[in-house]
Order: C-alpha cells, then sequence, then structure tokens
C-alpha cells in the first residue's frame, strides 16, 4: 500500500511537470515556472526509479528521464535559460529513455498484473478468512457441544434425558443450517438466478433484519428491472450485502434503508443507516477492507462508490452503474 502511494505522488511530480511545459510551449510562462517543471519531473521519475522492484528496462528508462529534466532543471536555476550543450545532453538522456521503452514494455504488462494479482488475492484471502472464522465461531463450536451433549446423554442411560437432547441437538442443526446458508449466500448468491436482484435484496434485507433486530426498509423506483447484466446485478447484491454487514458489526443502528434506482442511463444502490456514522472521514479498521472490496467489485465493471456520513447522522453508501439498453417498466 505504502509503495503504491509513493508510486502514485512520483507518477503526480511527473504529469504536473508535464502539463507545465505542455501549458509553456502554448503560451509561454515566466520563470520561476519552467524550473519548477523541470525539477517537478527530475523529483518524481528518479524517486520513481527506487519505487520499480523488478525492472530493468522500466528503471532505467525513469532514470534517464530524470536526468535530463535535472539538467534542464539546474540550467534555468544557473542562467534563466539551459545553454545549448545542456539542451542537447537533456535531449540525448530524453531519447534513450524514450528507446527503454521498448523493451520496457513487458515489465509494465507484469508489473501491473502483479498488482491486480495481489489485491485480487489480498481480497480472497480477506474473505476466505471471514468465512473461516464464521465457521469456526459459529457452526463447528455449535457442532461440537451438541455431539458432547448426545453423547453424555447416551452413556447416561437415561431416556427422558437422550430425548431432551435429541431435541435440542434439531434445533441446533436448524440455526447451523441457517448459518451455512448465509455462508454460501455469501460465496455466491445463488437466489439471484431465480428471482432477480430487486427480489434477492428485499429478501437479503428482511434475513438480515430478523437476525439482527434492524428495521431495514427497501424502497425500489423504476423497477422491475430488465436486461441488466448479470455480473452487475450481482456487484449491486454484494454491495448491499457488504453494507447491511458494516451496519450490523459498526453502526450502532436502528434503522436502514435500501434504496434501488433504475433508469434507462443509471442503476443505482444506496443503503444509509441512522447510526454513529464514520469516525472523521475513515472507516473502522475492520471494515476497511470490505469498504475496499465494494470499490473494487464496482470499479471492475465501470460503477462508481461513494461512502459518507448522512447529514442527520449515520451512514450512506452509494453504488451507480450505466445502464445503457437496460428496459425499465413505469
Amino acid at each position: 500500500m505504502r509503495s503504491a502511494v509513493v508510486r502514485s505522488v512520483c507518477v503526480a511530480g511527473i504529469g504536473f511537470g508535464s502539463l507545465i511545459v505542455l501549458v509553456d510551449s502554448v503560451a509561454p510562462i515566466p520563470m520561476p515556472a519552467d524550473p519548477i517543471a523541470a525539477l517537478s519531473i527530475a523529483l518524481g521519475a528518479g524517486v520513481l526509479a527506487v519505487w520499480l522492484p523488478g525492472t530493468r528496462w522500466l528503471r532505467l528508462g525513469t532514470v534517464l528521464i530524470a536526468v535530463g529534466a535535472l539538467i534542464v532543471g539546474t540550467g534555468y536555476l544557473a542562467g534563466g535559460a539551459p545553454s545549448l550543450p545542456a539542451r542537447i545532453a537533456a535531449a540525448v538522456f530524453l531519447g534513450l529513455a524514450l528507446l527503454c521503452a521498448v523493451p520496457g514494455r513487458p515489465e509494465l504488462g507484469r508489473l501491473l498484473n502483479q498488482t491486480n494479482a495481489r489485491a485480487v488475492i489480498r481480497f480472497q484471502n480477506f474473505h476466505a478468512a471471514r468465512i473461516a472464522d464464521e465457521l469456526h465461531d459459529e457452526v463447528l463450536q455449535a457442532l461440537a457441544m451438541t455431539s458432547r451433549r448426545l453423547d453424555s446423554a447416551a452413556r447416561g442411560g437415561d431416556a427422558r434425558g437422550l430425548a431432551a437432547a435429541s431435541r435440542a441437538a434439531v434445533e441446533v442443526l436448524e440455526d447451523q443450517a441457517a448459518v451455512l446458508r448465509g455462508i454460501v449466500g455469501t460465496l455466491h448468491p445463488v437466489t439471484l438466478r431465480h428471482v432477480g436482484v430487486v427480489a434477492g435484496i428485499r429478501e437479503l434485507a428482511r434475513q438480515v433484519a430478523a437476525a439482527n433486530g434492524l428495521v431495514v426498509d427497501v424502497e425500489v423506483t423504476g423497477a422491475p428491472v430488465a436486461g441488466l447484466d448479470d455480473e452487475i446485478a450481482t456487484v449491486a447484491y454484494r454491495v448491499v450485502q457488504e453494507a447491511l454487514r458494516n451496519v450490523v458489526k459498526h453502526a450502532d443502528a436502528r434503522t436502514v434503508r435500501v434504496q434501488v434506482t433504475c433508469d434507462r442511463t443509471q442503476f443505482a444502490i444506496t443503503v444509509s443507516d441512522d447510526g454513529r456514522g464514520l469516525p472523521g472521514t475513515r472507516p473502522p479498521a475492520a471494515a476497511g477492507y470490505g469498504l475496499e472490496s465494494m470499490r473494487w467489485w464496482c470499479s471492475a465493471f465501470g460503477g462508481d462508490l461513494s461512502v459518507g456520513n448522512r447529514p442527520g447522522g449515520g451512514t450512506r453508501i452509494r453504488a451507480t452503474f450505466q445502464t445503457r439498453g437496460v428496459s425499465v417498466s413505469p
């Protein structure tokens, strides 16, 4: 995460300097814009070269860019404008940097794939760990306790005690079956294939409300939705699922409102609650990966996610997707 921030800052510095150079080439601007631009590119490229692990040509290219920009910036600071030899030297370094882009292209592809793969693995590990915790804390412990009770009743030889333990075991198994159905829904929302995204969200809201003593209202505008991409429908369902999970664990809320809005250009999901809201501008650490997952899901399918506090208190999460070609009943 820290290396990604550093790389982003470096790229921003290079972009800032390049923008100044572009503007100056169209409409010349006075000092000190030119040396600032050159030194910004030099600093950004130099630091970026350090934060490009596992690459050879990309690092060499960014070093050459840094040297070329440094020559130009030093020339501006020394005499108001670089001399002809300084300009030629800078052009040579920048030309060599362009040559490095050809063998560096496969390295860039590998670096981007590695970054994406790490993000996928990080999210997979997060969700796998959460499911493992639910299985261990809920299902396995309940089954182990039920097994010991049945075994104790059988060893005691008391028919009434064995019958009571059996009835209790049936209740435990029914409860744990419900837990397993919830875990299966977390892995893949099977119900969406049968009832659609709107009905699936209504059923999810009903289950969360019943299990946690919440009031979860679902408001639908422009539904039913026809022609919505199945993957976008799944992402929308998961956004509601993750948002409701965060409400249960972190919000200390009493009521939740889920708004589903669709027209001919946009499909939107909004989940708002009357809880404590986000502390400042940052979510709780335990909810961080969940919110990051929602952003990742939305961006993967061209959607946008916004997270913030409601004016009257509580949290508001909104996911929007483009719906060109989707038909909506009046």
